[in-house]
């Protein structure tokens, strides 16, 4: 239970500092101002940062459920869930470094 509770809250932080910290940082070098997170979601997806803004969404509604435990769903199928969509948050991290390199918006 304990590497379960550890793998879900690491998501949900991974998630967070991405899709809060960096893709803010990355939009104001780009001098980009997406007011709401469906805005960020979909620029990230137009910058090719993404495959589809409703992957983006989905890592959202799923860091949410594990954040505010809210969820009427058994952990074992979150846990499930996020096995499946920590590689897709992995690709999404390595995408975005990617495009950093590539526009060398290094600081």
């Amino acid at each position: 239970m304990e590497s379960i509770e550890s793998l879900t809250a690491r998501f949900a932080r991974t998630s967070d500092i991405f899709t809060q910290k960096i893709l803010t940082a990355l939009f104001i070098l780009l001098k980009e101002y997406p007011g709401s997170f469906i805005d960020r979601a979909n620029l990230s997806e137009k910058l090719g940062i993404i495959k589809s803004s409703d992957e983006l969404q989905h890592i959202r509604e799923l860091r949410n459920e594990i954040a505010h435990e809210y969820s009427m769903r058994d952990i074992t199928e979150i846990f499930d869930e996020v096995l499946q969509w920590t590689e897709v948050l992995i690709d999404i991290l390595e995408n975005a470094k990617a495009y950093i390199d590539k526009k060398n918006l290094k600081g």
